[in-house]
């Protein structure tokens, strides 16, 4: 597994940009995707600790990314973290609701990954 990978679906340039600027400063390994299809192949591929995915995607509903990620048991371990809360009702490992929410996540997520 790729530690401290992670893989952002985002959907607009400005999030890619955003989110991915802060993760890169902070140390990870970023993977950047605007395609839930591209996303779930990169997983599966890579196997990152967590992907970043904004709703709504076009390509498939929240629910139906999060199926395929943990129906597999080769990337199950990937935790789904949902960045914006447009669709609160869809499943999710957690959600980002902002930029700001992103270094306590994150620093979190080491501290768990730390101690497993």
């Amino acid at each position: 597994m790729g530690e401290g990978m992670l893989i952002l679906n985002m959907y607009t340039p400005d999030s890619i940009d955003c989110y991915s600027l802060a993760l890169r400063e902070a140390g990870f390994e970023v993977i950047d995707t605007t395609n839930a299809f591209d996303a779930l192949a990169i997983i599966r591929a890579r196997r990152p600790v967590v992907a970043i995915v904004s709703t709504p995607m076009p390509e498939m509903s929240l629910d139906e990314f999060y199926f395929w990620v943990k129906a597999n048991p080769a990337t199950a371990s990937t935790i789904i973290l949902r960045a914006g809360r447009d669709e609160p009702e869809f499943t999710a490992d957690g959600d980002l609701s902002s930029l700001s929410e992103l270094p306590g996540a994150m620093a979190s997520l080491a501290t768990e990954l730390a101690t497993e």
